[in-house]
């Protein structure tokens, strides 16, 4: 309730019991440059109810425009979507932050089908998915966001984190 937290590390090996998964990823990389990921992700415990699940990349800060087509221009989740209609929508990463008084997860976008960072010239990142998914790009991190008890005491970023979700819990 005081708005601060802690990080206790458990040590480096995991437990019998610790949940954890396993997954089995299959990288191609095409003449053109593109690269495909397939991955199968399984779990010890399939019942545990995860926040979020998918990709978390780090993109250099010149990377800052960030286009989508999915669910926006506004924060959604899966439980509060209707409002924000499917359409092309685009801007810096920066924009996507919402200054409030405690850093939280923010900048989210269901049901989208594809999105891309790029830089000045047009030249970046493009993703696309064989189903919707949930996509959010900011200039932080979940854990600097977690750590950080105002939107002052965020620490200055020479990143841009793109995290692509299959699925993200509600509101």
């Amino acid at each position: 309730s005081s708005g601060r937290y802690s990080i206790v590390e458990k040590g480096d090996s995991l437990g019998e019991n610790d949940f954890k998964f396993t997954t089995n990823q299959i990288y191609t990389v095409y003449a053109d440059g593109s690269v495909e990921l397939q991955a199968a992700i399984t779990s010890n415990n399939p019942t545990l109810i995860l926040p979020r699940l998918g990709y978390h990349l780090e993109m250099p800060k010149q990377y800052e425009f960030a286009t989508y087509y999915g669910r926006g221009p506004v924060n959604n989740y899966n439980d509060r979507k209707t409002g924000a209609f499917i359409e092309q929508f685009g801007s810096t990463v920066a924009e996507q932050f919402t200054n409030w008084p405690k850093p939280m997860q923010m900048g989210n976008h269901e049901e989208t089908r594809w999105t891309s960072l790029s830089n000045a010239k047009g030249k970046g990142i493009l993703v696309v998915n064989e189903k919707p998914y949930a996509v959010s790009a900011l200039n932080h991190n979940a854990m600097d966001m977690t750590m950080a008890t105002h939107p002052h005491k965020l620490p200055k970023s020479d990143i841009n984190y793109l995290t692509i979700d299959a699925m993200v819990t509600g509101l």
